[in-house]
């Protein structure tokens, strides 16, 4: 039985195979190791894999809004959101992220928005990343 797999959520990469036997399979990225949880069949990892590319694909890339002073992204609103601040003169920009009214700054010193932005972006994803693997 052949499942149609999407492509890697993390590094887009189409080397995705079913790996396992007798109840334990799981969905695998040949190209950056990325992996599910075990499942019964071969069918439900596909499945999970494919539910799970289209989640991470949805996140990306992120939309920005100004709110407050600070350029927001389209993160839920909840415990954590991430922004850009820009400061001094001449200008520079950080992003940081805000966790239930605490905020941490975690890159500073862009002289351009866009470079902030792009930084932000990938800071986010390898973070998407690092939560995806600590919930295997």
């Amino acid at each position: 039985m052949k499942n149609e797999l999407k492509p890697c959520p993390f590094c887009g990469s189409c080397e995705i195979e079913i790996l396992g036997a007798n109840r334990a399979y799981c969905a695998h990225c040949a190209e950056c190791g990325a992996v599910l949880p075990v499942s019964c069949t071969k069918k439900q990892a596909a499945d999970a894999w494919n539910k799970r590319a289209n989640a991470a694909r949805s996140a990306k890339p992120l939309a920005w809004e100004y709110e407050s002073g600070r350029e927001w992204a389209n993160l839920p609103k909840g415990a954590a959101r991430l922004f850009i601040e820009k400061e001094g003169d001449p200008p520079h920009y950080s992003f940081g992220i805000e966790i239930e009214g605490d905020e941490i700054l975690l890159d500073c010193g862009f002289l351009d928005e866009e470079d902030a932005k792009n930084e932000a972006q990938m800071w986010f994803d390898n973070f998407a990343r690092a939560i995806m693997e600590a919930r295997q």
